[in-house]
């Protein structure tokens, strides 16, 4: 016997806390979406106070909020120009820069919250006296649990959608893909819509995709009924990339975390482990609209970056992580002086001060 479920319609509310539901945009109340940064700051905070306070980190337990402030910031910053470069390059001039600081309209890029987040950290190291790479092993560790809740997130808002049609028994039919409609579709639409307040008609008017996703979180069965057969069964792709980026993710830094490990190790796992997930999970997930006419054939945007990162992540990991994975010398502390180390380390080099030709072993 086959289990089967019925593909559930996504109607879930991307406000939390409605506040002025009539106003502007930025006044209307407290999203889902914002809270997932928020928690996600508020974790990573916990998490760097308590690795400092366990003494595995040079860190001090009193920077730990300006390590996360700072690295917050760099989020924020990053995500949101790299959205505007890669994606949305149209709110740099209309109006004038004033697009970029429309947050509340939505647009982040992981990859450009990446960027600033190392730039953030190369500042706190500076600041803190402490080595970059640490600043990022701690970063890195933290960062998982606020990608999964963002994640969750974009989950509720209906956004990053993936691809259908499929038949596994937990396909959702996403409203948000009305933005998407053909005419002959939305002349479907429109006979539903003469027939709602006129209240509802002006809003159709104006914005008719957000009025039908509205009409539908509301429960408008008269529409849903014509609507829901023209939507596409998907793949939850957002909840992939919530258990795999963020919960996987997570447990993999705390295994590494629980043995000291040198500068830079938990970084470089980090980005090994987040791009082939990443990469993995988006054979799942819908291409976005900006780049579905240039997606034949050829990788997406975001790909290239994952590619990019497990280059980066090979190249941090590959000269130390053997050895780090036996050292116990504990993430962020210096190295011994050349006068404690081994004989056995100094040969090669005195060899090579009198002019002897022997070949280095040691990786580059």
């Amino acid at each position: 016997m086959t289990l089967t479920l019925a593909v559930w319609l996504h109607d879930l509310d991307p406000f939390a806390l409605r506040l002025w539901p009539d106003g502007p945009a930025a006044l209307q109340g407290i999203r889902w979406y914002g809270l997932s940064y928020l928690m996600g700051f508020v974790a990573a905070f916990l998490y760097a106070r308590l690795v400092a306070r366990n003494q595995r980190s040079p860190l001090q337990p009193a920077h730990a909020f300006d390590l996360v402030v700072t690295v917050g910031l760099g989020v924020l910053v990053g995500g949101r120009l790299g959205y505007v470069v890669f994606y949305q390059p149209s709110l740099l001039w209309d109006p004038p820069l004033l697009g970029v600081l429309q947050v509340w309209r939505g647009g982040m890029a992981s990859h450009g919250g990446m960027l600033g987040a190392l730039v953030a950290c190369y500042i706190v190291a500076r600041r803190q006296h402490l080595p970059v790479l640490h600043v990022t092993d701690i970063i890195a560790a933290a960062s998982p649990i606020g990608l999964g809740l963002g994640r969750i997130a974009n989950f509720i808002n209906g956004e990053l959608y993936g691809r259908g049609p499929t038949d596994v028994p937990w396909a959702v039919r996403f409203p948000q893909e009305v933005a998407e409609f053909t005419a002959q579709q939305w002349a479907r639409l429109d006979t539903v819509i003469a027939a709602l307040p006129p209240p509802v008609q002006r809003q159709a008017r104006v914005d008719p995709v957000g009025a039908v996703i509205q009409q539908v979180q509301e429960g408008n069965q008269t529409l849903i009924a014509v609507l829901e057969p023209m939507l596409t069964p998907r793949h939850p792709s957002q909840l992939y990339e919530a258990a795999l980026e963020g919960l996987v993710v997570f447990l993999a830094m705390l295994w590494l975390w629980r043995r000291p490990r040198r500068p830079g190790v938990v970084s470089g796992w980090f980005l090994l482990l987040y791009g082939v997930l990443r990469v993995t999970v988006e054979q799942f997930r819908e291409p976005d609209a900006q780049r579905r006419a240039r997606r034949r054939g050829v990788l997406s945007l975001r790909q290239v970056s994952l590619h990019k990162q497990r280059k980066v992540a090979r190249a941090v990991t590959a000269r130390n992580a053997f050895a780090c994975l036996r050292t116990d010398r504990p993430a962020g502390i210096a190295a011994p002086s050349p006068a404690t180390r081994s004989p056995l380390r100094s040969r090669p080099r005195a060899r090579r001060a009198r002019g002897n030709s022997a070949v280095d072993g040691r990786s580059r």
